[in-house]
């Protein structure tokens, strides 16, 4: 369409146009002339127009036709990807049903599976519920463990002090009796020596006594 909007601007750009020759002509024309000549020169004027208006048609003719055979060519590229567009969009409709059947039944099998993986995903969670629940009760005996080793531990500790005492007083006790019996020993020696100074003493007297007696 620009083509043909700026040929036909040329086609009336020509009809108006006066070649530079001739206007040179005509201003060289002398004043007196006749008018006979004058519409001679009109004429020759009117018939080269004529020729430039009949060269501008049949150029005009030659791009119209080199315009319609490059829309001709374009349409029928265009009318050719066209039918091929056709075809393959033909094609695809075709191939469309199986392609619903096929997304129809993964849907159905994702369905099934999502139905599978929420039936685990509950079993987890009320796993996971239990397991919390093991895990609360195992801290809390935990809890409960660790305030009954403080206790005996407490416990342990009384009775160590408890035994320590206890061994102590028992130490104490044990190393009086044994002073006292030491003591016991050692006054009963003191007086079995007493004694057997005693009886050697006698002893001797008795055998000064015998000696004397002897003399």
């Amino acid at each position: 369409m620009i083509f043909l909007a700026y040929a036909i601007h040329l086609y009336k750009f020509t009809c108006v146009y006066v070649p530079t020759g001739t206007a040179r002509k005509a201003s060289s024309t002398p004043f007196f002339l006749t008018e006979q000549e004058q519409q001679l020169n009109q004429v020759e004027k009117l018939k080269l127009q004529l020729q430039m208006m009949t060269n501008d048609r049949n150029e005009l003719r030659e791009f119209l036709a080199h315009y319609n055979n490059e829309l001709n060519n374009r349409l029928n590229s265009e009318h050719e990807m066209q039918n091929t567009e056709h075809k393959k969009d033909m094609s695809d409709v075709k191939k469309l049903p199986k392609e619903i059947s096929e997304a129809l039944y993964k849907c159905t099998e994702l369905t099934e599976k999502t139905k599978t993986y929420r039936t685990l995903y509950s079993q987890h969670l009320s796993e996971q519920t239990q397991l919390k629940e093991k895990v609360r009760m195992l801290l809390e005996d935990k809890k409960k463990v660790q305030g009954e080793q403080i206790l005996l531990q407490d416990s342990c500790e009384e009775a160590k002090r408890l035994c320590d005492e206890a061994h102590e007083k028992m130490y104490d006790l044990w190393t009086r009796q044994l002073q006292q019996r030491l003591e016991e020993n050692l006054w009963s020696l003191t007086k079995q020596k007493e004694l057997f100074t005693k009886q050697r003493d006698l002893a001797v007297k008795l055998q000064h006594h015998f000696t004397v007696s002897q003399m």
